[in-house]
This record gives structure tokens, C-alpha cells and sequence, in this order.
């Protein structure tokens, strides 16, 4: 009985859980070069064409929200290792 009186209190307060886990695949005969100082800001840029494919990780983001009442319950951003815990009046997501 709490499991479901729990889960209806969750959807009437408008429980979100996002996740954000985004790559950039680079073809063969590219590599990956970093353009910005932030780790996922990268693009492909032609190389020898022996170059292997390659992927490398842009996004990694997960949070859970109560829309409802806008409030964060976490979130965290693996890719810099911020983690935000419970806070009022956030916007959805990053």
C-alpha cells in the first residue's frame, strides 16, 4: 500500500527523470580534436586515411525532477562531475 500511494504522490507531482548520453561517432580516416576548452566540445578532423573510427563521449547527464512543483531532486553531469542535490525553482534539464 505505501509503494502505491508513493508512486501516485510521484506522478501528481510530476516525477521526470532525464538522462542525456549523446557520442560523436568520427569516421575512419578522422580524429578527434578538441575545440573549446570544455571536454565536450570536439569535432572530426581529416587524418592519415589508416585513421580507425572512433567514438568519443559528448553528453553524460542524469536528473530526476518533480515538475510540478519545480523542484530538482538531483542531477548530475558526469562528463565535469557536477552533481546538484535537492533545490526549489530550477529549470528542466540542463
Amino acid at each position: 500500500m505505501i509503494i502505491v500511494a508513493a508512486l501516485l504522490l510521484a506522478f501528481t507531482m510530476g516525477l521526470r527523470p532525464v538522462a542525456e548520453f549523446h557520442d560523436l561517432a568520427c569516421p575512419a580516416g578522422t580524429v578527434v580534436r578538441a575545440v573549446s576548452v570544455s571536454d565536450s566540445a570536439v569535432t572530426c578532423q581529416a587524418s592519415v586515411p589508416s585513421a580507425p573510427a572512433r567514438s568519443v563521449p559528448t553528453s553524460r547527464y542524469i536528473g530526476l525532477f518533480l515538475t510540478t512543483v519545480n523542484v530538482r531532486v538531483f542531477d548530475m553531469d558526469f562528463m565535469s562531475g557536477n552533481f546538484g542535490g535537492p533545490a526549489r525553482n530550477v529549470h528542466l534539464g540542463r
